[in-house]
């Protein structure tokens, strides 16, 4: 496996090509409907449970993985109300779902993304539709870390009819009761259970099979979204149901089509569907100013400053609407929530909802707020509790990932027939990464063990240096104080003298200490990671010995 000096590029192609594969095969497949037989759409995927085995198998994760929920409370008494929300083992649904599996049994929250891209960057028409996955188990923080290969992608939906695209996730069903050996080695009885999709406003639509228009997650129809409350819930029964019934516009589901979540076990696709911090609170398709290809970094800036600048334009009322918003759209992005920021958030939506009928007055907007992405925000506050807090679902990280895995594999590709290339290439990195991984591992336990003999390091600065010379250099008046403190506490009790005694104490037995200027020391079983290794350099003033 010593591949890392060779030169040649195909040798080193061959050399990947050996290693064992993280997440499975991709595999290739025809789709066509009944009423086209003639027309094929390519799909490329792999096998959901290899990429949940890779994840959960990856020694990286050994320390992180989390196996069984829990709640966390604020003050003494541990009820509801003091309930706090933030990573995904603290939420409604892992508490919920893991009584209904058997007894001993790891619930493993599957978190699924899609989301269309451009493949070419300045002209062209190539698209891609990437599906990723990963895992609740993984900490929220580890899961955003493009490095940490917390997330895989394991399809490429054909991008030639995405009106069709809820056909193509019929062959990914999630299967129950699987033994996965853990990074650690210990083998567990895991239950993969979809939890989790996160995806923008039409593709929500799309893979509930909702009416665009409409609510992906309530019974509101469309002239009904201003209202201030949701409506009844949609469910798994009520969507099906629909979808028997003949082409009836009437209704808010566009059917016709078994969706690939029919029988998922413990799953509610309406309750997976998540907020959308990047769409829905920050992205405006037509916004306050003709800006083009506006990333949304651009937008949270644009937010920062959107109330001053509205200042003197717009009515009192205005602007008492929009602060509701901006301070809506700050609470949801907290990292950690209780019932005290959630009543927060929901206050900030009744003021909102208590004065936008100022923009209709001012025909700003539709005779009715009936927009799909104010209503979503009724949602956020149940979505926290159920699923934890925005940051464990929120697109804008997984459409980082469409650097790392769509089109830098797009630019390693001759153009043609593109796909298969784009597979292989995604494989490769995987395997590259994967033993890169492995030898840094060796690597940084050959250099812990080294590290446990001598756990300590201290560079010798100045041999000998005069206690008062101590006391100037480090602007310590107090030093030779202390030092007698300390040395007297060292002592029997009856020995021992107080701080006015110790002033009264002429010279110390001694007039030069040794001085060290840096220290390292590395703690016990911990890999090579700089932030796990305290450093303390102490400031010094330069003395010149006389």
């Amino acid at each position: 496996m010593a591949c890392g000096g060779n030169k040649d590029i195909l040798s080193n192609l061959s050399c990947a090509s050996v290693c064992a594969k993280r997440c499975g095969n991709w595999w290739t497949k025809q789709l066509s409907f009944h009423d086209k037989p003639g027309e094929h759409f390519t799909v490329y995927h792999r096998d959901p449970v290899e990429a949940i085995k890779a994840l959960w198998g990856d020694p990286a994760f050994a320390e992180h993985l989390v196996y069984k929920p829990g709640k966390l409370f604020c003050g003494a008494e541990q009820t509801e109300n003091n309930c706090i929300y933030s990573e995904m083992w603290t939420t409604g649904f892992w508490n919920a779902v893991q009584h209904a599996i058997p007894v001993g049994g790891t619930v493993c929250p599957v978190i699924i993304a899609s989301d269309k891209t451009n493949l070419t960057r300045f002209s062209g028409n190539k698209s891609a539709y990437p599906v990723y996955l990963t895992i609740g188990n993984l900490p929220k923080a580890l899961r955003r870390k493009p490095s940490a290969r917390a997330r895989v992608i394991i399809a490429y939906l054909s991008v030639d009819k995405p009106n069709k695209q809820g056909l193509t996730k019929k062959d990914l069903k999630l299967q129950m009761g699987i033994e996965m050996v853990g990074g650690n080695g210990n083998v567990r009885k895991v239950y993969p259970l979809l939890c989790t999709y996160v995806a923008d406003y039409p593709e929500q639509c799309l893979v509930t099979c909702t009416k665009y228009g409409t609510c992906p997650k309530c019974q509101r129809k469309a002239n009904d979204l201003g209202l201030a409350s949701a409506g009844d819930s949609q469910t798994v029964l009520w969507t099906l149901e629909i979808m028997k019934e003949a082409h009836d516009t009437s209704h808010n589901v566009a059917g016709g089509i078994e969706p690939f979540w029919k029988d998922f076990p413990l799953t509610d696709i309406h309750d997976c569907i998540t907020p959308d911090i990047l769409h829905q609170l920050h992205h405006f398709k037509k916004g306050i100013a003709d800006f083009s290809q506006v990333t949304g970094t651009e937008h949270k800036h644009t937010a920062c400053i959107l109330l001053a600048s509205l200042t003197g334009k717009v009515d009192q009322r205005g602007i008492v609407a929009c602060k509701a918003l901006l301070n809506f759209i700050h609470l949801a992005q907290y990292p950690s929530h209780d019932e005290d920021t959630l009543g927060y958030m929901d206050l900030e939506l009744n003021v909102w909802h208590k004065n936008k009928a100022y923009f209709v007055e001012q025909q700003t907007t539709k005779d009715q707020i009936n927009i799909p992405k104010f209503h979503s925000l009724l949602h956020y506050v149940n979505s926290i509790k159920w699923l934890g807090t925005t940051d464990n679902y929120n697109t804008e990280a997984f459409e980082c990932f469409h650097i790392d895995m769509v089109k830098e594999a797009w630019d390693a590709t001759n153009k043609r027939d593109h796909f298969p290339q784009m597979t292989q290439w995604l494989s490769r990195q995987e395997k590259i990464l994967s033993f890169d991984f492995y030898r840094n591992w060796i690597d940084s336990t050959s250099t812990n063990q080294g590290a446990q003999k001598n756990d300590i390091t201290l560079k010798l600065d100045v041999a000998k240096l005069g206690l008062n010379a101590i006391a100037n250099s480090h602007n310590a008046p107090g030093f030779i104080l202390a030092l007698k403190l300390y040395i007297s506490s060292l002592l029997p009790k009856e020995g021992q003298v107080t701080k006015a005694e110790a002033l009264s104490i002429g010279c110390l037995p001694f007039t030069l200490l040794n001085v060290w200027h840096h220290s390292k020391f590395t703690p016990v079983n911990l890999f090579d990671d700089a932030s796990d290794v305290p450093k303390e350099i102490p400031y010094s003033a330069s003395v010149k010995r006389k």
